[in-house]
């Protein structure tokens, strides 16, 4: 029986079998190299993102640190002229501190509040620390923002200080903390319509306010 097989054909086959196989392996290799770029593609955002985050996260704790350092450092400052030694400055400091976490509210405005009680009535430290926490409860129970009792605190501070509690001072204090300002009203046995009149007519004393 004659072999009819080509040997051309069989040649051509193993060839072409050969070629795909090569063909595979480079396709692998092709696919390997593709994978580990995206890998390390990957790698490389994910080390971006987390150096992003920490930079972000540093910078927030530096700023909250000098924050932090500026507030006490005002508190220093504003205490000191109300002290006559540093024994009485750190336990000032203290009382306010502890005033503040009682009343939440921040210790610039309660500093603010005592010193310019302080430096405008002749009272003792514990009166002074007890009538600038009514001032603060006042202030919470009037449900106003931390932004808007910081305002209405800094206006009655300023009135305080200067001697006088002005309309725009009491007009701030009256539209943003209303307890506080029935709260000195009542204090004084008068309406808010006749704290109104004293204001304007600059009877609306620092020493009118505490007693």
């Amino acid at each position: 029986m004659t072999d009819t097989t080509n040997p051309n054909i069989q040649i051509k086959v193993v060839s072409d079998s050969s070629q795909a196989q090569a063909d595979l392996r480079r396709m692998d290799n092709s696919l390997s190299k593709v994978e580990k770029r995206a890998e390390s593609t990957a790698a490389s955002l994910a080390s971006l993102a987390s150096r992003l985050a920490t930079a972000f996260a540093g910078a927030a704790v530096v700023a909250g640190i000098a924050k932090t350092s500026d507030a006490f450092l005002n508190l220093q400052n504003r205490l000191k002229l109300v002290t006559d030694s540093t024994q009485q400055l750190v336990s000032l400091q203290d009382e306010i501190i502890s005033l503040s976490n009682a009343t939440r509210s921040s210790v610039d405005a309660t500093s603010s509040v005592y010193s310019s009680f302080a430096k405008s009535v002749k009272d003792s430290q514990e009166g002074i620390l007890g009538v600038s926490k009514t001032v603060q409860q006042a202030v919470a129970l009037s449900g106003a923002s931390g932004d808007s009792a910081q305002a209405a605190l800094l206006q009655l501070s300023q009135g305080l200080q200067s001697g006088t509690l002005r309309g725009e001072e009491l007009n701030s204090v009256l539209e943003q903390t209303p307890a506080l300002a029935r709260a000195i009203a009542a204090g004084m046995g008068k309406s808010l319509g006749e704290l109104r009149s004293m204001a304007a007519d600059g009877d609306l004393t620092t020493s009118a306010v505490y007693s």
